[in-house]
C-alpha cells in the first residue's frame, strides 16, 4: 500500500463501518484492566503483595565491593609498612646488641642499651606511620628496664607512638605524642606527651603476644588482634603484630601499626543513598550473631547505631536481617579475610566466628522507601483505572449507545442511524427492507448477516439442559417474570441462566435475544435451533 493511500484510509476511516467484535473486543479489554488494576492495587495496599525494589540489594552489594576494595588497600598498606618495619628493627637491634656484646636474654635491666635501642627505633617508626594510613605505631622489646619493681613479669620495655590528630587529607607531618616508651627521647624528638604515658607495656593488659620459639620468615608470622580498649583510654583499635628477630631467628619483639575505630569511621563514612544511609562494619560473625562490639564501624551518620551491640542475624536471602535492643537493621555481607583469623579475647583461634565486612542501613529508611515505592505503584494504577474507566465510558457512549438505538429501530421504537458497526448496520438496513410479517428467504441474507445468524446457531450448542428450560420458554414467547413458576425455579436462577444464556449466544440483553429469535422464526429455521440441543 503506498504512502498516498495509507493517508487516505486514515482519513476516511471514521465514516467506515468497523467491525463490531474488535469493538467489543476493546471494550471488554478496558473492563479487563480496569479489574486487573483495581486487584493489584488491593493486593499492594493490604502488603499481600510485597513491594521490593531490587535496585536496593544491588546497590548494597556495589558499595560492599567497593568498600572491600578500598579495606584491602588500606590493610594491605598497613600490613606492607609493619613487615618492613619490622624487618629494620631485626637488623638495628641485632646491630646495637652485638656492638654492646649483650643477647637479648640480657637486656633487663640495661637502661642505657634500652635508651639507645628506643632512640633508633624512632626514625622507623616515624617513617612507618608517616607513610602508612594508620592511628598509631609501636615496638615492644622482650626485656624490662627494671626485674625489680612490682609486676616486673609482665612489664615490657617499648615504644608506642600515636597520631595526634587524625586528618586523611594530611598524609605527611602527621603531628604525634607519645603513649609509651623513654620520655626524654620523646622530648629530644618533639613529641607530644599522651596524658596516659607510661614508660612500659602492661602485657597483662593487651592482647600482644612475644612469640617465644625462632622465627624464619616474619611476612608469615603476622597477624592482626582483635579490638581491644587501650589502657586508660576510651579508644579502641584493631593492632597489627609483627615479631622482628635476628639473624638466627631469635624474637626480639613485637612491632606493628594501629588501626583506629576513630580512623575507621573516618575512612569509611556513611555512604548517603535513596534507601537510607549505607554503613560499613568489620566485625566478627559466628553464623548467628554478628559482634559489632569485637569490630570496627565506619560513619553512623543519621542512625543510631553504637559499637557495642550485638547483632542477631537473620539470612534468608543475599540480604540479611540485623536485630538487636538498640534497633533493627538490613544489609549485606561478605566473609573476609584480610584481617586473618579471628581471635578470642584469650588468644585462641576461634573456631567458628570469623571477620565480615558488612553493609547495613537502618529497616526504618529502607521501609519508608518502600512506603514511598508502593505509594507510587498505587497512583500508577489508580491512573491507570480512572484511563481505562474513561475510555471504557467514551467507547460505550460512541459505539454501544448507537448499538442500542439500532436495536430501538429494529423493534419500531425510534429511528436509527448508522452504528458503526457493520452487521449490525446490514441487519437494520435488511430488516427495513422486509415487511414485519414478511417471511425472511435466507438466501437473500447479506453476507455479514448470514454470519450473524450461523454464529448464533453455532453458539446455542453451547448451552446447558437447565439453560435450554429458559431458552425454550423464551422462544415460546414466554415473558422473563413467568419463567421461575414455569420452570420451577427462582428468579435468582432465572437471573443467572440468563447471563450464562446472553455470554454464550453473544448478545447484550433480553431484546438482543429476542430479536435473534424472531429472525430464526421468519426465517423458518427455529427447528435448527432445536435440534442443537439434542
Amino acid at each position: 500500500m503506498s504512502l498516498k493511500k495509507l493517508i487516505s484510509y486514515i482519513r476516511n476511516s471514521e465514516e467506515q463501518s468497523v467491525s463490531m467484535r474488535k469493538r467489543l473486543l476493546l471494550y471488554m479489554f478496558l473492563l479487563f484492566m480496569i479489574a486487573v488494576a483495581a486487584l493489584m492495587a488491593g493486593l499492594i495496599f493490604t502488603g499481600v503483595i510485597p513491594i521490593y525494589d531490587e535496585r536496593i540489594e544491588e546497590s548494597m552489594s556495589i558499595r560492599l565491593s567497593v568498600e572491600e576494595e578500598q579495606l584491602k588497600e588500606e590493610i594491605d598498606n598497613i600490613t606492607v609498612q609493619g613487615i618492613d618495619m619490622a624487618g629494620n628493627l631485626g637488623r638495628e637491634t641485632e646491630y646495637i646488641l652485638t656492638d654492646n656484646g649483650i643477647s637479648i636474654d640480657d637486656l633487663s635491666n640495661n637502661i642505657d642499651v634500652i635508651h639507645n635501642l628506643q632512640n633508633s627505633y624512632y626514625g622507623y617508626m616515624n617513617t612507618a606511620i608517616q607513610i602508612s594510613n594508620a592511628s598509631g605505631v609501636y615496638i615492644v622489646l622482650n626485656a624490662t628496664a627494671n626485674t625489680q619493681v612490682e609486676n616486673a613479669e609482665s612489664s615490657r620495655s617499648g615504644v608506642y607512638l600515636r597520631v595526634s590528630n587524625i586528618d586523611l587529607k594530611e598524609r605527611t607531618n602527621k603531628e604525634l605524642n607519645l603513649y609509651r616508651g623513654i620520655a626524654d627521647i620523646g622530648r629530644e624528638k618533639g613529641l607530644r606527651m599522651n596524658n596516659q604515658w607510661q614508660l612500659e607495656f602492661d602485657m597483662n593488659r593487651s592482647e600482644i603476644k612475644i612469640p617465644t620459639e625462632k622465627i624464619d620468615d616474619i611476612s608469615k608470622s603476622y597477624k592482626y588482634t582483635g579490638k581491644q580498649k587501650l589502657v586508660n583510654m576510651w579508644e579502641e583499635v584493631i593492632l597489627l603484630e609483627v615479631p622482628f628477630t635476628g639473624t638466627d631467628g631469635k624474637v626480639y619483639g613485637v612491632c606493628g601499626l594501629e588501626l583506629s575505630e576513630a580512623l575507621f569511621s573516618l575512612w569509611h563514612p556513611a555512604f548517603e543513598s535513596d534507601y537510607g544511609p549505607f554503613i560499613t562494619v568489620l566485625a566478627p560473625y559466628d553464623g548467628n550473631k554478628l559482634y559489632l562490639d569485637k569490630g570496627l564501624m565506619g560513619g553512623t551518620e543519621n542512625s543510631f547505631l553504637t559499637n557495642k551491640e550485638v547483632f542477631d542475624v537473620q539470612k534468608n536471602s543475599d540480604v540479611v536481617k540485623l536485630k538487636s535492643s538498640y534497633g533493627e537493621y538490613v544489609g549485606v555481607m561478605k566473609e573476609t579475610d584480610i584481617l586473618g583469623n579471628f581471635y578470642q579475647e584469650d588468644g585462641k583461634d576461634g573456631e567458628k566466628s570469623k571477620w565480615v565486612l558488612c553493609v547495613l542501613t537502618p529497616e526504618s529508611y529502607q521501609n519508608s522507601y518502600k512506603r514511598s515505592l508502593q505509594v507510587r505503584w498505587l497512583v500508577i494504577l489508580l491512573a491507570v483505572i480512572v484511563i481505562c474507566f474513561v475510555l471504557s465510558l467514551v467507547l460505550s457512549r460512541r459505539y454501544v449507545n448507537p448499538v442500542l438505538s439500532g436495536m430501538e429501530a429494529l423493534r419500531g421504537e425510534g429511528v436509527a442511524g448508522s452504528t458503526g458497526y457493520s452487521e449490525i448496520d446490514e441487519l437494520i438496513e435488511f430488516m427495513k427492507s422486509q415487511k414485519s410479517d414478511e417471511k425472511i428467504i435466507e438466501e437473500k441474507l447479506p453476507e455479514n448477516v448470514a454470519i450473524l445468524f450461523d454464529r448464533f446457531a453455532e453458539n446455542t450448542k453451547k448451552l446447558s439442559p437447565a439453560e435450554w428450560i429458559v431458552m425454550n420458554l423464551y422462544i415460546e414467547g414466554h415473558d422473563i417474570s413467568e419463567i421461575p413458576d414455569l420452570a420451577f425455579i427462582s428468579m435468582a436462577t432465572v437471573r443467572k441462566h440468563n447471563r450464562s444464556i446472553y455470554e454464550k449466544l453473544e448478545v447484550k440483553s433480553r431484546d438482543e435475544l429476542m430479536l435473534y429469535i424472531d429472525l430464526f422464526r421468519r426465517s423458518d429455521r427455529l427447528d435448527e435451533l432445536k435440534e442443537t440441543q439434542k
